[in-house]
Order: C-alpha cells, then structure tokens, then sequence
C-alpha cells in the first residue's frame, strides 16, 4: 500500500506542476513605432505621409534600471522585444546629419493591459547646412573664385603666346 501511495503523491506533484507552468503569466511585452523623416519639420509625422527612416538608434530604459536598444528596420520601424513590466523610458537618437522634431523622449507603462504598446513613434529631419548670411553654402563662392582665377590666368597666357607670335 505505502508503495501505491508514492506512485500516487508523484504524479500529483507532476500534474501540479506542469499545471502551473501552462497557467503561468510571462510579465514581459513589446514596445514599437516608427522613426519618420519629418520632411516640413513641423514635428507632426504619423499619418501624413512621410516616410521613415532606417538605421536609427532607439534606446529604453526602465524605472528598475532595465535598458534595451535596437536600430530602426529600413522602414523606419521598430521593436522592443521581452521587454519587463514597468514604466519605460524610450528614446530617439539620430546619428550625425539628423535633429529630433518631436519629443525625444516617451514614458510607455507595459502591463497586463498594456502587453503590446504601439505607435511609440518620432520625427526627425536633416539638418540644412547653409551660412549664417542665409546665401549659398561657403564652397559654392570659393568655387566661383577659382574659376575666375583660372580664367583670368588662362587670358593671360594667350595674350603672352599671341604677342609672340606678333613679334
């Protein structure tokens, strides 16, 4: 009898347990969006029609002191995968060449309710290089002297071969 009663006291512990496997909550989801190139640059991007952008850097930091990065697809979008439960700080960071038109930063809060928070997005623009007189970028007037001089030299020296020739 004692040796039918461990058999049985097994395989109630194993049914708990892979009961309680099956029935277990994973506190984790996902956080996307999608980085638009913010071609007025008036800050406002999702549903306008601008396109976004690849290779962009995303960053996320939790409140526990949790952190996540990925780069945006060519598309301009983005996932944050597995990310814990909590209140998450996401961030856009362009590279060299790019400015933030929306805000940099957002709060996103992964719950129960909230597994699969979407449409975390931002917009970014390029940044003009022009002076500070608001003329033409500075290469463009030293082009245009070059040029100048070189043709200034260049009459020079036909008026010098044609006046041997004269002589």
């Amino acid at each position: 009898m004692k040796k039918y009663a461990w058999i049985i006291l097994v395989m109630v512990m194993t049914l708990t347990v892979g009961t309680m496997n099956v029935f277990a909550q994973d506190d984790r989801g996902n956080i996307s969006g999608r980085v638009y190139n913010d071609l007025d640059g008036n800050g406002v991007c999702a549903g306008t029609g601008e396109p976004g952008v690849g290779g962009v850097g995303i960053q996320s930091a939790s409140i526990e002191g949790n952190q996540m990065a990925v780069t945006t697809q060519s598309d301009g979008n983005y996932q944050l995968t597995t990310v814990t439960f909590g209140t998450w700080t996401v961030r856009v960071v362009p590279g060299d060449g790019w400015r933030v038109t929306s805000s940099q930063d957002q709060q996103v809060v992964v719950n129960n309710e909230n597994r699969e928070p979407t449409g975390i997005d931002f917009c970014i623009t390029q940044i003009q290089t022009v002076p500070p007189d608001g003329g033409a970028p500075i290469a463009q007037p030293l082009a245009i002297a070059a040029l100048a001089g070189f043709g200034l030299l260049t009459a020079g020296f036909i008026v010098l071969w044609l006046g041997k020739r004269v002589i």
